[in-house]
């Protein structure tokens, strides 16, 4: 499982929580970031949203979680989703350092997907938010 930080994009703060401007009352308590294996995907949880605010995402996935070894390297694949963008994805030893900005644009639950490759893993992996 990995950690990671979502915030608005005016907040500079470096924690473990999605941020809101609001009492606490008012959001709940589910604003972890929680990264897992689902299927053929990573899925990766952020939590409650406010719709119409866009969020900085910074995540870390597992290698282990793609199957793939210490030594691989990461390429992304082109996003072609106006509600997301993928800033930069390095490595590390064991990790897959993830920074995007995703827009939130609906209610309820919202599933954006992006791919990525990496050099050990025949398939690409696909993320699901």
């Amino acid at each position: 499982m990995g950690l990671g930080t979502a915030a608005f994009m005016d907040d500079t703060k470096d924690n473990h929580k999605v941020h809101f401007n609001v009492d606490d009352d008012l959001v709940g308590k589910d604003n972890e970031i929680i990264v897992q294996k689902k299927g053929d995907k990573i899925d990766v949880h952020l939590g409650f949203l406010q719709i119409n605010h866009r969020y900085k995402i910074n995540f870390s996935i597992p290698k282990s979680l793609c199957g793939s070894g210490s030594g691989s390297q990461v390429s992304l694949q082109g996003v072609s989703n106006p509600h997301l963008q993928v800033i930069s994805a390095t490595n590390s030893q064991d990790l897959i350092d993830l920074h995007l900005e995703l827009y939130a644009h609906k209610e309820k639950l919202m599933v954006e997907e992006f791919s990525f490759h990496l050099t050990d893993v025949t398939d690409s992996i696909t993320v699901a938010l």
